[in-house]
């Protein structure tokens, strides 16, 4: 009976292309990182002879290699106009943010008009908190707040006084201005034009062991004149009473503040402790 001969009836793959290999129709190769199948037999012709090869895959664009792009713990991938870069990881407190071109992301310090400057923690007694010239800035903010909670004395009944200086501490200035309070659960009501830089005499020990809170604000009104205002409520657990006392003072002064300290002004008395924030607005 005779043979009939049909030929392949499948491609066979060949695996990487071969030039002293002898290649027949339907064999598949590789070469370049693409595919290519033989539509004439030979040896010897390059996949790129299309009279003997016909490409069956083409590779798409070659990118960039992530893993040698990517050197360093921290690095964080991204595109610009040519392609794949790396960006460097920042340092610590900054944050990831757009550049001035909105083109690419980059490392930097957030922008922000309140600003944390300084804290001061008392856990002993201290006979005052002062900021000094090194954080007290007026060039770079137009108010300064400082934020303080748990504040006590040594002894019932401190005054906490704050006052200011132009000469880094040097002096302290004097001003004129008035304190009120108000009893939040009651009636009771007061003011002294005479106390300008601090409030009542308020319980701050026994009576008190979580201390009292509020702020203190500094700002220019106007030019060589400068002001503070400031308010607290004090919580005294003896009579279960509730008041806010309001602190506000003008400096007549040429040259702007650059030293803010906090004091017990009745007594003397230490500040055995508190916490004591300073912030900038800008």
């Amino acid at each position: 009976m005779a043979t009939l001969n049909l030929g392949r009836i499948k491609p066979v793959f060949q695996g990487a292309y071969n030039n002293s290999t002898a290649y027949v129709v339907d064999d598949i190769v590789t070469f370049g990182n693409e595919t290519f199948i033989c539509i004439l037999a030979s040896t010897g012709n390059a996949t790129s002879n299309a009279t003997y090869w016909t490409k069956l895959a083409a590779k798409g664009t070659d990118g960039t290699d992530v893993g040698t792009t990517l050197t360093t713990q921290g690095d964080i991938l991204y595109r610009d106009a040519s392609g794949l870069q790396r960006l460097p990881k920042g340092t610590a407190g900054q944050v990831l943010k757009m550049n001035a071109g909105a083109t690419a992301p980059e490392y930097g310090t957030l922008s922000s008009d309140y600003v944390k400057i300084a804290t001061q923690t008392v856990s002993s007694a201290v006979a005052s908190i002062n900021f000094d010239n090194s954080v007290v800035d007026f060039s770079t903010y137009k108010s300064l707040v400082v934020v303080f909670s748990g504040v006590s004395f040594a002894s019932d009944g401190g005054d906490l006084g704050m006052r200011l200086s132009s000469n880094n501490g040097s002096s302290l200035i004097n001003c004129t201005g008035q304190t009120t309070y108000n009893q939040m659960n009651g009636s009771s009501s007061g003011s002294d034009n005479n106390h300008g830089f601090h409030p009542f005499s308020v319980d701050t020990e026994s009576d008190n062991d979580d201390g009292f809170s509020g702020q203190a604000t500094i700002t220019s009104f106007s030019s060589g004149n400068w002001s503070y205002s400031w308010g607290f409520s004090v919580n005294q657990h003896q009579n279960g009473d509730y008041y806010r006392y309001e602190n506000a003072c003008v400096h007549q002064e040429n040259s702007q503040p650059n030293y803010i300290r906090f004091y017990e002004f009745g007594s003397g008395q230490n500040i055995d402790q508190g916490e004591f924030i300073l912030y900038g607005r800008k």
